[in-house]
């Protein structure tokens, strides 16, 4: 083999290391990129959204924060953290000890939405490790998933994948916490 090709793959190798480039941070994350969902939700998400959660419940949709997730030639994908921007789980009803609702969506043809994913997440996390990403890999049209938590002082990460009606787990990874393990929101 070629000494100069193998040592510039070495030093690709090694600039890649020291630049903090991984494979795993390759895939999108989502942990800065909340928006409002009165400014960024279609009209049509949040009227559906309003009706299937929040009806009799005295916190409105529009305060709540959105992230679109999109992924190459699949279906944008609506996450919806419940908990109103100026609200604490103490006073939402969509909150528990575990965290607050999140609600996943896509869109499907004639402008309605399928809620594919709904669950209690805790977003305080660990620095530096996204409460949710997706990954290069596509199952059933959409992309395969991680969320991260913490539970009983371990950090698990959970596989989603989508079966053509919903996400569902299919698989878990627990590992110690990183160190420097500073709670962020």
């Amino acid at each position: 083999m070629n000494r100069s090709i193998v040592f510039s793959g070495l030093l690709l190798s090694y600039l890649a290391v020291l630049s903090g480039f991984s494979p795993a941070k390759a895939a999108t994350s989502y942990q800065s990129e909340w928006k409002l969902v009165r400014s960024e939700a279609p009209a049509e998400l949040i009227e559906q959204v309003s009706s299937e959660f929040l009806s009799g419940l005295p916190i409105k949709v529009e305060p709540m924060k959105i992230h679109t997730i999109s992924v190459e030639e699949t279906k944008p994908i609506y996450l919806i953290n419940t908990s109103p921007q100026k609200s604490t789980p103490r006073n939402n009803p969509l909150c528990v000890r575990a965290g607050c609702m999140y609600l996943m969506y896509v869109p499907t043809k004639g402008g309605n939405f399928q809620k594919v994913w709904h669950g209690y997440l805790d977003k305080n996390l660990p620095e530096n490790v996204p409460l949710i990403q997706a990954r290069d890999t596509v199952e059933n049209g959409l992309p395969v998933l991680e969320v991260a938590q913490v539970q009983d002082g371990e950090l698990v990460k959970f596989e989603l994948k989508f079966d053509g009606n919903s996400y569902r787990i299919t698989d878990t990874i627990v590992s110690s916490l990183p160190l420097n393990s500073g709670n962020r929101y």
